[in-house]
């Protein structure tokens, strides 16, 4: 299976990166090929609300989702891991998220995945719009991690075990 993983967090040693290695390394064993985007790292703007690419057929922005555009459109499976940040996604994966706006071959039936670490258990929300946005794109889920009151990767108790187990079973 071709998997992508988006990760948002800025923390390269944090609890939502934890998780990614171990899901990335579980997967690998199984023998799947995974990639990680690290949205936090990436030059990525904000949808403009211009709708170019409704006339034109891409983006206006030339940045770091040119690249990945075609990566969405190969994968099978769409991993989403964040930090909750104010109940959601964090800033850096929603920019990627808002600019799936510009490529309606992303509506195409993939299978996603949400990885969640909060320092509170407060994950409704963000539960939610992944929910709302996986119908939009009519994609099915495929799995939930959601690591509630771990505010680092030294809180996180069996959540990596968890991730590894997941990308392993795919």
């Amino acid at each position: 299976m071709n998997i992508i993983v988006l990760s948002g967090s800025p923390h390269q040693n944090g609890a939502s990166s934890a998780l990614v290695r171990e899901f990335i390394r579980g997967a690998q064993d199984a023998g799947h090929t995974v990639e990680r985007f690290n949205a936090a790292f990436a030059n990525v703007g904000g949808c403009k609300a211009c709708n170019y690419c409704k006339t034109a057929g891409s983006c206006i922005q030339q940045d770091d989702m040119t690249m990945l555009y075609p990566k969405l459109e190969a994968a099978e499976l769409v991993v989403f891991a964040t930090p909750l940040y104010y109940f959601t996604f964090s800033a850096q994966l929603k920019a990627v998220i808002d600019r799936f706006y510009a490529d309606p071959a992303l509506k195409n039936g993939k299978k996603a995945m949400l990885f969640v670490t909060a320092a509170g258990s407060a994950t409704k929300a963000i539960e939610a719009t992944y929910e709302t946005m996986c119908g939009f794109l009519k994609w099915s889920d495929a799995g939930r991690l959601i690591a509630g009151n771990c505010p680092d990767a030294a809180a996180l108790g069996s959540h990596p075990q968890q991730a590894y187990e997941m990308g392993a079973a795919l």
